[in-house]
């Protein structure tokens, strides 16, 4: 028994010899000083995490043959900021070593850097158990040979495993499937280490859940069906001969400062095969460094920043058959030769192909399409470099680029290509020794074929296109007439535009990238032009007329916001359109400028914006959609959408508008109409149920207007219209009047709408009467923003009940609130006393309100000497509200859930006394520029600009805590408010209130606590904080228990 204690002892012994710490550390400063100070073989341990640091935290400046052990302890740095919306990683390090060597660094966690661990000229060191995440690179390895990896795991970083160097010896590493990247094991095979025989003739396929592929001096190694994103290569090949990469999908790899990361990466590699593989969001797509004698085929690569294929230094090689698209350069060389460039398909880049310094090179019938450059040749003077020399550039499309062939210092040979619709077909100064023979173009500039003047042959006139760029070269090319569609496109942002011309897209598809929140238009800013034939999606607007004397026939529009959509656009013709399942409207017309930076921009209500032809077009539902400018009796139909434009004396009768009922768009439109009558109208589940503009002395009568996801009946502008009858309910809000006066309203039901049964702004002299606005958000609520409005509505036996807030009114000046509303209007059962100096007894002078009045909801305007008192207001604009009134006394009332309780405006010396005024949204009192107004023993918790004497804000307070609000104006008059708020007895400031707050006070006044909180509320003797205070503070606890 001894010996076996003994063994164990011992065993507890040499344990801890392999993992003791020599020295501890506790911060990043400190951990560098005693990494400096360490003996050889010295272990430096982390005894705690360190957060939120600053900077690089450990880079010793001596850091060699020493263990540092994190013991499983954090180091997290602040090294992303914001800019732009976007987070953005600072050129920080968790760990760095720089020139050092033989070191172990293990059981590290490491997030927040913009490096995780890196080594820079660092080898023989050794990396275990480490975690790095959530920094832009995990781990680095640069210029660093012969490092030991074991059981690191690198997850969630931008780039997670990060290796780089200019010659074969860097990147011999000992790193093992261990090592881990998005839970997904590192292939890092040497011809010395981790690979079966020694890494020849084998195979690397999607069932080893692959995270990171490398190949350092192997042969014969086939790399298939992997998935691979977020490393400083994808696939990295170096020194490897021999060797298949194929079917692969590799993204979001990037590189460090002048070294560029690739999907794919050869150095000095040979006799490789790449083939069928998926290259996207790389910095480059592939990328050859001195490697000859490889071939690259059928491969897609699209989306990188940089280069889609990169040759430097490499030679022999062959890319054929490749899909190059939207990169930087599609395919770059710089002093490469004897290349084979063929058949490749290079589109939508801004260099095509960019030849630097490169000489015998061959680039044969490729399709080189819509870049900013086709094929340039150029040199870098200020090296020193020598010329492009004879290189072949023939039987190639060069077409719809912005310059076909440049060439600088280069001599080539250029034969039978086709470079035509280019701006410029071929570009440059001087040709030199350059010749060819048998290409066609038409603009050569300087260019001369043999025997030639120019190309030998002309460019061939071809009016159609299948891309958005063809497009818009053959509608601005002159020669074109009609355009013609030959296959579905996408447009990103920029929309058709052109004039007089024919746009047929025999029935292809032009698809938006409509994501709602971007202006996204198909065709706009087109003039006397005609567009047929066409299937337009996924757009803000599909077809955009801001011009005149357009034709648009037999298209399909469907899945924008809005279909076609007339913006001060006349004379043109619409015809045999189907406009459907469009999310706001499949026919709309604007009468506002575009844009207007002073405010909204003014309308332009001329008629001659109605002076269109739309005729046989099918909306949603595959109902019509009908258009006049004339008078019309329409009856008895049922329609998709109806607009009525400068339709004077019109009879509308019995119509229903049904467009698509999940969608909720269309409606009926009554622009620049007069002196019509609507009856029966059924307008439901649309957009707007009833919209008229600039349309005056209409008669609706009947109308049932419900479930509309906008307005159910909506004036704008609009004068002497006579709405009776009207069923209003259930839409996003009922009847809203804007800027439209003289109206009357009669019988009409406004019930359940979302937020306004119906609301009335900067709109005077409307009339209305025995109507009923239950259930919404707002009742009937008046609003004036605009001055030199001179309202006087009228409202006469009018419901309004079970609304968050039944009657409102809104204004910025005294002459807003004059209305004759009489006590005839009800909120929840209870009249409104809506008084002003014109129509209250006695001149609105020298008389009482009290609890007999039955008053629900109380304004005096302009009044003086009115007493206010036991009464009860609730769920109104305000509870009671006095505009310019004096030497009036609000006495006694609760006052509770109105969105104001008690608001005074340049009212001045008037008496609010022993009020209750709690749970109203905004402001319980609000003194606003007003002066000389007194009170006393009031409750309340939001006060503005008003004290009781003695006290700031309210005596007392609803719930304990009393807000000090401020206001501020914003546009169109919305107000946004600010408040200080003190809760009372809450000395320590912890939202309790206990004893503890008494001991607060009691430490305070004996000076032991230099602070505590929420005096102002709570100095009930408005002596300061005493001892009265702390013992009524203690009073009042007792009484809770």
């Amino acid at each position: 028994m001894k010996k076996i204690i003994g063994l164990i002892f011992l065993l507890v012994l040499i344990s801890g010899n392999v993992n003791a710490c020599d020295v501890y550390c506790s911060t990043c400063e400190d951990c560098n000083s005693k990494i400096n100070l360490a003996d050889s073989w010295q272990t430096i341990c982390l005894n705690t995490s360190i957060q939120n640091h600053t900077g690089t935290c450990i880079n010793p400046s001596s850091f060699n043959n020493t263990i540092f052990d994190c013991q499983g302890n954090i180091i997290n740095g602040n090294a992303f900021y914001v800019s732009g919306g976007i987070s953005i990683p600072g050129p920080t390090y968790g760990i760095y070593l720089n020139q050092k060597s033989n070191n172990t660094i293990r059981n590290c966690i490491i997030s927040g850097f913009g490096n995780g661990i890196a080594l820079d000229f660092s080898s023989n060191n050794t990396l275990i158990n480490t975690t790095t995440y959530s920094n832009e690179k995990g781990i680095l390895l640069k210029n660093s040979p012969n490092n030991y990896l074991r059981n690191n795991t690198m997850f969630n970083n931008t780039y997670n495993f990060n290796i780089f160097g200019p010659t074969t010896f860097n990147f011999y590493q000992d790193i093992d499937t261990s090592n881990l990247v998005d839970s997904k094991p590192i292939f890092y095979w040497t011809n010395e280490k981790n690979a079966p025989n020694n890494c020849k003739d084998t195979v690397i396929f999607d069932l080893n859940n692959t995270g990171f592929v490398a190949l350092i001096s192997c042969n014969n190694i086939t790399v298939k069906n992997l998935n691979l994103h977020a490393n400083s290569y994808g696939i990295l090949l170096v020194n490897t001969t021999n060797s298949k990469i194929l079917n692969n999908t590799i993204n979001a790899t990037r590189g460090e400062m002048l070294i560029k990361g690739a999907g794919i990466y050869f150095l000095n590699s040979q006799n490789n095969f790449v083939m069928n593989n998926a290259l996207s969001l790389n910095e480059y797509g592939i990328s050859l460094d001195s490697s000859s004698s490889n071939t690259i085929s059928d491969t897609t690569i699209n989306l990188n920043g940089e280069n889609g294929i990169s040759l430097s230094s490499s030679s022999n090689n062959n890319i054929t058959n490749n899909s190059i698209t939207l990169n930087s350069n599609g395919i770059y060389l710089q002093s490469s030769s004897n290349n084979n460039i063929t058949n490749n398909t290079i589109t939508l880049n801004s260099m095509g192909i960019n030849i630097l310094n490169s000489h015998f090179n061959k680039i044969l019938e490729n399709k080189i399409l819509e870049n900013t450059n086709g094929i340039t040749l150029s040199t870098i003077d200020f090296i020193g470099t020598s010329k492009n020399i004879n290189n072949t550039i023939e039987r190639n499309e060069i077409l719809y680029n912005s310059i076909g062939i440049s060439s600088q210092n280069s001599n080539s040979i250029i034969n039978s290509n086709i470079v035509c619709e280019n701006d410029f077909d071929f570009n440059s100064s001087n040709w030199e020794s350059s010749s060819g023979y048998n290409n066609t173009c038409n603009n050569p500039d300087r260019w001369d074929d043999i025997n030639e003047a120019g190309c030998t042959n002309a460019c061939k006139i071809d009016c159609n296109c299948s891309s958005y760029n063809q497009c818009i070269r053959k509608l601005n090319n002159s020669n074109c007439a009609i355009v013609t569609l030959l296959n579905d496109i996408t447009l990103n942002l920029s929309p058709f535009c052109f004039t007089n011309r024919i746009f047929d897209c025999q029935g292809h598809k032009i698809i938006g990238t409509n994501d709602g929140g971007i202006k996204n238009i198909g065709i706009k800013n087109i003039y006397k032009s005609v567009i047929k034939n066409c299937i337009i999606n996924n757009f803000t607007y599909g077809i955009y007329l801001n011009n005149n004397s357009n034709t648009i026939i037999n298209n399909t529009l469907s899945s924008n916001n809005y279909g076609i959509y007339l913006s001060r656009s006349s004379n043109n013709t619409l015809i045999n359109n189907t406009l459907k399942e469009n999310s706001e409207f499949d026919f709309y017309i604007n009468f506002y400028k575009e844009v207007f930076f002073l405010g909204p921009p003014p309308p332009d209500y001329s008629n001659e914006y109605c002076n269109n032809i739309i005729e046989n077009n099918t909306g949603s539902g595959n109902n019509p959609i009908k258009f006049f400018n004339h008078s019309i009796n329409l009856s008895n139909e049922t329609l998709s959408e109806l607009i009525l434009c400068n339709a004077d004396n019109s009879k509308i009768t019995n119509i229903t508008i049904n467009g698509n009922a999940n969608l909720k768009n269309n409606g009926l439109f009554v622009f620049l109409t007069e002196d019509s009558n609507f009856t029966y109208i059924n307008s439901s589940n649309n957009k707007h149920g009833i919209y008229l503009e600039k349309s005056s002395n209409n008669n609706l009568t009947n109308i049932t207007v419900n479930s509309n996801s906008n307005y159910g009946i909506y004036l704008k502008n609009s004068l002497n219209n006579i709405i009776i009858d009207a069923k209003v309910n259930l839409n996003n809000d009922g009847i809203f009047l804007l800027t439209s006066s003289n109206n009357t309203l009669i019988n009409s039901t406004a019930n359940l709408n979302k937020e306004y049964g119906i609301y009335i702004q900067d709109s005077s002299d409307n009339i209305l009467i025995n109507n009923t606005a239950n259930s919404n958000i707002y009742g009937i609520y008046m609003r004036y923003i605009y001055l030199n409005y001179f309202p006087n509505n009228t409202m006469k036996n009018n419901t309004m009940k079970n609304n968050s807030y039944n009657f409102g009114i809104d204004g910025r000046q005294i002459s807003d609130y004059y209305h004759d509303i009489d006590t005839s209007n009800l909120v929840d059962g209870k009249s409104i006393y809506y008084l002003t100096n014109e129509n209250a007894l006695n001149n609105c002078k020298n008389f009482e309100i009290n609890e007999t009045s039955n008053a629900g909801f109380v304004a005096l305007v302009s009044c003086s000497n009115i007493t206010v008192k036991n009464l009860n207001g609730y769920n109104n604009s305000h509870g009671i509200l006095l505009i310019n009134t004096t030497n009036s006394k609000i006495l006694n009332n609760t006052i509770n859930s109105n969105y104001y309780g008690i608001h005074l405006f340049l009212s001045s010396n008037n008496t609010i006394n022993s009020n209750i005024c709690c749970e109203n949204t905004f402001l319980d009192f609000y003194n606003s520029s007003s002066y000389s107004n007194i009170g006393e023993n009031n409750t309340c918790t939001l006060a503005a600009y008003w004290n009781d004497t003695g006290a700031l804000g309210c005596a007392h307070t609803c719930s304990g805590t009393l807000c000090i609000c401020t206001l501020k104006w914003g546009l169109f008059g919305k107000i946004s408010r600010s408040c200080n708020c003190c809760t009372q007895f809450d000395f320590d400031n912890n939202e309790i209130i206990d004893i503890f707050d008494a001991v607060a006070a009691l430490e305070h006044l004996s000076g032991k606590r230099n602070e505590i909180f929420n005096m102002n509320c709570s100095d009930v003797n408005n002596n300061g904080i005493d001892l009265i205070d702390i013992f009524y503070l203690i009073e009042k606890l007792q009484s809770l228990h």
